[in-house]
């Protein structure tokens, strides 16, 4: 290496310099359209701070999808 040393991270778990929030809503209303299903925001806001692989298992069985997560 050449010696540089990380000296800072930024975490943005709010939405102060990306706002992924509503992108991931858009995504997951695209992806049920294609099973004939409609976005429960009461489920959604619930699944709010979970890990990727948790509301994948979530999003599967909540809207009883025929995948696996």
């Amino acid at each position: 290496m050449d010696g540089r040393r990380i000296s800072a991270v930024i975490f943005d778990l709010d939405g102060t310099l990306l706002n992924t929030e509503q992108v991931t809503k858009d995504l997951l209303k695209e992806f049920l359209v294609g099973y004939g299903k409609v976005v429960d925001m009461d489920k959604e806001n619930k699944r709010m701070g979970m890990i990727h692989h948790e509301s994948a298992i979530a999003i599967v069985k909540d809207y009883d999808l025929p995948i696996t997560p």
